[in-house]
């Protein structure tokens, strides 16, 4: 039995030595009993330093050490994810700590566990710059499509109008007249486009507008750029959060764009419903309607709106049929 027991302590004095992972043990007071090779090149200490230190040193947070002791005194194990730790020569890194509390001969100690996620974190935020830079160029392409398909289209053509309308305005009055209204319409849908566009080159704009007016400038701006009319109804006061406003008024763009892109529709609607924790939004039309099974539907927008709705813990339903109205209605309700 001895001889077991001496070899069993060899075997954990081996794991304790070898592992890839930094462990310790210090007393509650954090005072660094004994310490691995693997943890005096994590924090750049010989073992002798580190059996010298106490343990508070090592963390960025002084007053991490004593929630840690508290904690433990009524959980098995505590997991801390992302802490904060200093090297000798004064360096930051990030490690994920497993810690919990041992008896050791008539003492209490606390075994630490360190793994050193530093390079994981800096990896995931390469990813996420890349993602986020991925997303601001699809923006500005986005933005400059519609400048392209919207405004400049619009200042052109009012601009042949306005070349056009003095060589003839003796003559032919009537039809000046005419062209005068439609160079009137022009401008006035370019300036309601462009006021759109800036809204959503500024999101802090999207965020500080009451969703209504973020709505009535949607729907003037594409109701006059394309004749398409669009009837806005808003009932109750809409102040939501920025996460749940924003997402609500990219599915009314999404869905109003798909109208003007692909139904043919004479009339649109948009109804905004708001109740304290509860919003409701439909936007339908009298279009040729679709299979919102098919795969061509889902190449019409219905992936972003469902991950918009999804994002706030909304419900989307689209209701159509070829031949018959379409409705795209979300349904977001405050968690409890």
């Amino acid at each position: 039995r001895t001889q077991e027991l001496a070899f069993s302590q060899a075997q954990i004095g081996a794991l304790f030595e070898r592992s890839p992972l930094a462990i310790s043990t210090a007393s509650l007071d954090g005072q660094i009993l004994s310490a691995n090779a693997t943890m005096a090149l994590m924090f750049g200490h010989s073992e002798d330093e580190l059996i010298a230190a106490n343990m508070t040193d090592l963390f960025l947070d002084q007053g991490y050490r004593k929630e840690i002791v508290n904690r433990l005194r009524s959980e098995k194990i505590v997991h801390t994810l992302g802490q904060q730790l200093r090297r000798n020569d004064g360096s930051v890194f990030y490690a994920n700590i497993a810690e919990n509390i041992l008896e050791r001969e008539t003492q209490e100690v606390i075994l630490s566990v360190f793994d050193d996620i530093t390079d994981l974190m800096a990896a995931e935020q390469v990813l996420k710059e890349k993602d986020q830079a991925a997303a601001v160029a699809a923006e500005r392409n986005r933005i400059a499509s519609e400048l392209h398909d919207s405004v400049t289209q619009s200042l052109y053509s009012a601009s042949l109008i306005a070349e056009a309308v003095p060589k003839y305005w003796q003559q032919q009055p009537e039809e000046a007249a005419e062209d005068l209204e439609k160079l009137r319409l022009l401008t006035q849908g370019a300036q309601a486009e462009m006021r759109t566009l800036l809204l959503e080159l500024r999101p802090g704009e999207l965020a500080d507008r009451n969703l209504s007016e973020l709505l009535i400038h949607l729907t003037d701006a594409l109701s006059t750029r394309t004749a398409l009319p669009i009837s806005l109804t808003v009932v109750g006061d809409c102040r939501l959060s920025t996460q749940v406003q924003i997402a609500c008024y990219r599915i009314t763009q999404e869905a109003l764009n798909n109208i003007i892109k692909h139904s043919r529709a004479n009339r649109a609607w948009v109804n905004l419903k708001c109740e304290q924790d509860r919003v409701m939004l439909r936007i339908s039309d009298d279009g040729r309607g679709f299979d919102p099974e098919s795969r061509q539907f889902h190449q019409m927008g219905l992936q972003i709106m469902r991950e918009r709705a999804e994002a706030i813990g909304a419900d989307l339903t689209i209701e159509s049929q070829p031949g018959q109205l379409t409705e795209v209605s979300v349904v977001w309700q405050a968690a409890e």
